[in-house]
């Protein structure tokens, strides 16, 4: 038995990689496709930043909610019942015939995205009880995470260009269904789903939940109603509201959904933070790129799908450096050494202009950025994992992929209001670069000092 159930550890591994590769490129997979979605649907920027920021909405807004189901129910029911969902409703994204359709077949998109993430990472950890190991497997899946990211604006440019926006979504029928069955073919005799009996937080889930909604809100329709709007205003003052309550309330249940105790681990506290800044810079940037290049370099949706590309050309490399690395010099410095690299990546990047420099001048950027991010990234997992008991495995999961995809959430929202409201989105480029240059920095000096 233990013979077989080591021989089905790489095909159990294969699964759980599939389904959160699958989620995290349908984070990216879209944008190249935005202004083909504009043309198809008829929509403004505000609608398309919704087509992105819906997915990651319910997507962060459920993480948490999912991760207690995963240690309650088990993690292997609650992973193949999120790729069913994400097949139905890829399929429903793919076959939408209007802007409205769209986003709410991508809010129910990220809701079953939602279910997959944290799962996959605790399956992880319990398929693979060495430290060592575990730490190779996680840099391994966070290596694929980055991949995925990365490579979605090309793989969405390429089929785009080929067939049409609708098949990025199709995409995950085939990546959701393989993932299924390799899941209960291989997964049912490694782990066993530690079912316990907890309570929910409901109250708190609801709070948290719509925090985040008048935050994301706010942030993209004020490019739309303006920044002194009242119903702007309204928006973040609420949230900062219903933001407070929340903590009330995870600090008097007995069960509260967001653990605050988790934070009381400077370390695990530095690795949630680098993880919402890391997705802030990262996906908002990654959100102005195909306007750059179709808009004002005047690329085909294909060529601008290949220009990003080399973005994630060195991923795989970086995420393995990034283990390797977290195992000799610790997870400090290497999230240090990553940020510091992906910065001085934007701030090269501060060269761009409407039609120069000559593409090839962007490639090392490209490389930096990507290796950059890849590097921190496992390290960054691998702290906020390996700091909290490994009972709370699926929990502390939950936490951190929710502040990475608020991140990510608040990145797309920011940046895509800079540039509605700026005087040319070439200028609203530079402001973006520059921040993201310098947020990296200041967050990469915050991680050596106060995780060391």
């Amino acid at each position: 038995m233990e013979a077989n159930m080591t021989n089905n550890k790489p095909w159990a591994f294969a699964a759980l990689c599939m389904g959160f590769f699958m989620v995290i490129l349908d984070v990216t997979i879209v944008n190249v496709a935005l202004p083909s979605i504009a043309k198809t649907l008829n929509t403004t920027l505000s609608g398309l930043q919704w087509v992105v920021d819906g997915y990651t909405l319910t997507f962060a807004g459920l993480l948490l909610l999912v991760g207690a189901l995963s240690d309650r129910f088990g993690a292997k029911i609650i992973f193949q019942i999120g790729l069913l969902a994400f097949v139905v409703t890829s399929t429903g994204c793919a076959l939408s015939p209007s802007i409205t359709c769209l986003i709410l077949f991508r809010l129910l998109q990220g809701a079953s995205g939602a279910f997959l993430l944290p799962s996959s990472l605790a399956l992880i950890s319990n398929l693979y009880q060495d430290n060592k190991q575990r730490a190779q497997a996680i840099g391994i899946w966070a290596a694929l995470g980055g991949i995925a990211c990365s490579s979605g604006p090309f793989l969405g440019g390429v089929l785009t260009s080929l067939l049409s926006w609708h098949a990025i979504f199709f995409v995950n029928v085939l990546i959701g269904l393989n993932s299924f069955f390799l899941v209960s073919r291989y997964l049912k005799d490694i782990v066993k789903n530690n079912i316990t009996k907890m309570k929910f937080d409901f109250l708190g889930q609801i709070v948290g939940f719509i925090t985040i909604i008048l935050l994301a809100y706010g942030l993209i329709e004020a490019s739309i109603y303006g920044w002194r709007s009242h119903l702007i205003i309204a928006c973040f003052t609420l949230s900062a509201v219903t933001l407070i309550l929340f903590l009330l309330i995870e600090s008097w249940v007995s069960h509260p959904a967001l653990p605050l105790n988790l934070f009381r681990n400077r370390v695990t506290s530095m690795a949630l933070l680098v993880s919402m800044i890391l997705n802030l810079v990262f996906y908002g940037e990654l959100f102005m790129m195909p306007f750059y290049f179709e808009n004002l370099r005047h690329y085909s949706v294909f060529m601008t799908g290949l220009a990003i590309l080399p973005l994630p050309g060195l991923a795989l490399i970086g995420s393995y450096l990034g283990g390797k690395f977290t195992a000799s010099i610790g997870a400090a410095k290497t999230i240090f050494i990553g940020l510091l690299i992906a910065a001085i990546g934007f701030l090269v990047l501060l060269m761009l202009r409407e039609t120069t420099p000559h593409y090839m001048w962007l490639i090392p950027p490209f490389f930096a950025i990507g290796f950059g991010v890849s590097l921190a990234t496992p390290a960054m997992t691998f702290a906020a994992i390996h700091s909290v008991d490994p009972q709370r495995a699926g929990i502390a999961a939950a936490v951190l992929n929710t502040s990475s995809q608020v991140g990510s959430l608040i990145g797309v929202a920011v940046f895509g209001t800079i540039t509605a409201i700026s005087s040319s989105f070439m200028s609203a480029m530079h402001v973006t670069l520059l921040l993201a240059g310098i947020i990296f920095i200041v967050t990469a000096c915050l991680s050596l000092f106060l995780m060391e």
